[in-house]
């Protein structure tokens, strides 16, 4: 499982404090046969981040789902989560590994750089997500990357890849053809009109 865990859909919590309705959401996009989620808060305060994390921790593992907590170790920890994804101005990856499990998913942001992707596999990273692609609202002022980076890194390493950054239903077609193995998509889910149909219209550029 842990060689093909990373690929379609990989869906990207947004920060909000209605519990609810993210779990909503979440349970909406499980029964379309999305698996793979990422807790993300950055703004929450920790009981909040702790209940939420929980609570969809305890949703997306019932259905055999894979969750994932952005950032914090200990909050993948107390929310009993499958794997960490973190950044370059997190804990170092080979302490996630050592504070976690070898079965722990860990994943690592890599932006634009191959160094750093070569790095994260060095380290036992089980994916490296590149980008933002794409404008993103969630940040704004992210550097844009080239598509071409995927195609770049695969030529050199054998790893997953997952695309970041503003990714939409008008879009990701142009990630899969790439070569990416996954697309990270927060808004393009979980603020979409109709989260069915646009999990439908993602589903097919993996087809």
């Amino acid at each position: 499982m842990k060689a093909n865990f990373i690929s379609g859909i990989y869906g990207i919590t947004p920060e909000t404090e209605d519990t609810n309705t993210l779990l909503s959401k979440v349970e909406l996009l499980l029964k379309e046969e999305v698996t793979l989620f990422q807790y993300r808060n950055k703004f929450s305060d920790i009981s909040k981040k702790e209940d939420q994390a929980r609570a969809m921790s305890d949703l997306v593992r019932s259905k055999g789902g894979i969750f994932i907590v952005n950032d914090s170790i200990e909050l993948a920890k107390c929310s009993h989560a499958d794997g960490v994804h973190l950044g370059c101005q997190d804990v170092d990856l080979r302490t996630a590994r050592e504070q976690l499990s070898n079965k722990a998913f860990i994943g690592a942001s890599c932006y634009g750089s191959i160094a750093l992707a070569a790095e994260a596999k060095e380290k036992g990273a089980d994916y490296v997500a590149f980008g933002s692609f794409f404008f993103s609202t969630t940040k704004p002022h992210a550097p844009k990357v080239d598509l071409s980076i995927v195609a770049e890194f695969k030529s050199l390493i054998d790893l997953p890849v997952v695309g970041i950054g503003g990714i939409s239903v008008t879009n990701a077609k142009l990630l899969v053809e790439a070569g990416v193995d996954s697309i990270a998509v927060s808004s393009g889910l979980f603020d979409a009109g109709d989260i069915k149909n646009s999990v439908k219209i993602f589903k097919t550029y993996f087809n």
